[in-house]
């Protein structure tokens, strides 16, 4: 069985998505061939876990909501844009 791609993010506030919109219209008018993912998509990405069994998943999430169960805000500041590649999938990133 390949299993499921899977990672761990946070979500995103709306006011961070509203931001990321924005410079995405932006990156968007230079007309490169990029597939660009809607603002609810957006997330910062903890950790990528690669294709996990079907009948791991429940485990999992299930185990990472007890842990982070009390967790708090964490607040971030936008960086200048970078991106990296995996595979034939170019990441942008802009946080610190």
């Amino acid at each position: 069985m390949p299993g499921i791609r899977t990672f761990i993010a946070l979500p995103t506030q709306s006011n961070a998505q509203q931001t990321i919109a924005g410079i995405q219209t932006e990156l968007k008018a230079t007309q490169a061939a990029v597939k660009w993912e809607p603002e609810d998509k957006f997330h910062i990405t903890l950790v990528f876990l690669g294709n996990v069994e079907q009948s791991k998943i429940e485990l999992l999430s299930t185990a990472l909501a007890n842990q982070f169960d009390n967790f708090h805000l964490v607040r971030l500041r936008m960086n200048p844009l970078g991106h990296f590649r995996i595979c034939t999938t170019r990441v942008l990133y802009g946080l610190e």
